[in-house]
């Protein structure tokens, strides 16, 4: 039971979620049209054809990113004096570190989908005892991943 106060009823708001409902049988429409069934049956068969490459590709993001957690783990973390004046504390970029894998795994996960961006490495020189290091991993990382494999 929650009160009106926690969740309010608003009937036209479950009347607008019914209505985009209403899209679905759109969707099952267009699955009869043959120029539809043909770009699903294109793009079925370029994921399946680029299954070697995505294995690849996630092996070498699981290797950097444990790599990652256990050189970097630990020290990136809002309140380091060691990120004062950096651009990483500036653009407020904690949750981008290696104190564990999945976070570590999202790091590298936005470094494929983005451009290098050279502030994860600037902080870790800057806090970790391995922080040189970083300056040849993130770009080893970008020409492995994101220029080879993923373009």
């Amino acid at each position: 039971y929650l009160p009106n106060s926690v969740m309010p009823f608003d009937l036209r708001h479950y009347a607008n979620i019914l209505r985009l409902l209403r899209l679905l049988r759109v969707i099952k429409q267009l699955k009869s049209l043959r120029s539809v069934q043909f770009l699903a049956s294109c793009i079925t068969k370029m994921v399946w054809a680029a299954g070697n490459i995505f294995l690849l590709l996630g092996c070498v993001v699981f290797f950097f990113t444990t790599l990652g957690v256990n050189l970097f783990g630990g020290v990136l973390y809002k309140g380091n004096p060691g990120l004062e004046h950096t651009e990483y504390k500036e653009k407020h970029w904690y949750v981008f570190n290696f104190n564990d894998t999945p976070m570590a795994f999202a790091l590298f996960f936005t470094q494929l989908l983005c451009e290098y961006v050279p502030v994860n490495a600037e902080a870790l020189q800057m806090t970790a005892r391995w922080g040189d290091v970083a300056w040849l991993i993130f770009p080893i990382f970008y020409f492995l991943g994101v220029a080879i494999m993923f373009e």
